[in-house]
């Protein structure tokens, strides 16, 4: 069968075989579903991927779903152009609220997290208009009311690189001094202490907190300003693709927190430790992420204008 040569190092490139004659179909099947734009088709594998764009060309997925508070009716919002449904979402909450309930995982692994207490909702929808930052939506944690998502999952792996688009507001009661992104725990142990306890990525009374178990490291941070953060275990912490040399990581972490919780916006003690403010996107690599890091941070400031 003749060699189709004129892909040939085309297809060489991405199959690591020559191309024949009736296989190109086929072999571009393969990478049909790929957006290298699409932060999880350039960096994949992602142990859970929330946004409100599309992270990956093959998710056919929702990104959120919606309660509007006018009659507590729900409907998830999808993307139009990789980008959250805005036209859709502002129709079904015309002057009303809107709350989430349920940020969809793009990463293939459908771990969603949720809330089904009306009050403990966060929210994207202000009578009928969106919270928005450069043209981009994003959802609103407040401390007053407890908000925040969650989800129970099992932890086997001893590595991870987190990063997150959020704002911390300084307004907020007293109880909002230890306020987390997103956190692990082990129902048998005690948040506080610290035990076998992983903030991934912590906005602790004007700075970024990252920490394992009961190491901590301080970075300064100023209130009312987006940012896009990443922790990657036993290396480093970055704000606005920028390193902090002085970050120490290096816990205890084993990556073995059997029936663990996964939350946002909150930790443990749902009344004590909780984000108030704004998130658009939150991604945990079960991998030290550090050679992709300003690839990733790329990614997401070219879609968020952050920096």
């Amino acid at each position: 069968m003749p060699d189709f040569g004129i892909f040939r190092g085309f297809n060489d490139k991405l199959f690591g075989e020559k191309l024949y004659a009736g296989q190109l179909p086929t072999q571009l099947g393969q990478i049909g579903s790929l957006d290298f734009s699409l932060l999880l088709d350039s960096y994949p594998n992602a142990a859970v991927a929330y946004s409100l764009r599309r992270l990956r060309g093959s998710y056919t997925n929702s990104a959120i779903r919606v309660k509007r508070a006018i009659d507590n009716s729900e409907q998830d919002i999808g993307f139009v152009n990789n980008q959250l449904d805005i036209a859709t979402l502002q129709s079904f909450c015309i002057g009303t609220n809107g709350f989430v309930t349920t940020w969809y995982d793009q990463s293939g692994n459908s771990i969603n997290v949720t809330q089904t207490t009306a009050a403990r909702q966060p929210q994207i929808v202000s009578n009928g208009n969106l919270y928005l930052h450069q043209s981009k939506p994003y959802i609103f944690f407040t401390d007053l009311a407890v908000n925040t998502l969650s989800v129970n999952m099992t932890l086997n792996y001893t590595g991870f690189s987190i990063f997150a688009v959020a704002n911390k507001i300084a307004t907020g009661n007293f109880r909002a001094t230890f306020s987390r992104i997103i956190s692990f725990f082990n129902a048998s142990f005690d948040d506080f202490q610290n035990i076998t306890t992983n903030h991934l990525a912590m906005i602790n009374s004007g700075f970024i907190r990252a920490g394992i178990d009961s190491i901590k490291t301080d970075v300064s941070y100023s209130f009312n300003q987006y940012y896009i953060i990443n922790q990657i275990r036993d290396n480093s912490l970055n704000i606005n693709n920028v390193g902090k040399n002085n970050v120490i990581t290096n816990g205890t972490f084993n990556g073995l927190l059997n029936s663990s919780t996964l939350k946002i916006g909150n930790n443990k003690a749902e009344n004590d430790c909780q984000f108030n403010g704004y998130m658009a996107e939150i991604i945990l690599y079960p991998s030290n992420q550090t050679n992709n890091v300003v690839g990733i941070n790329t990614n997401i400031n070219t879609n968020y204008g952050i920096y």
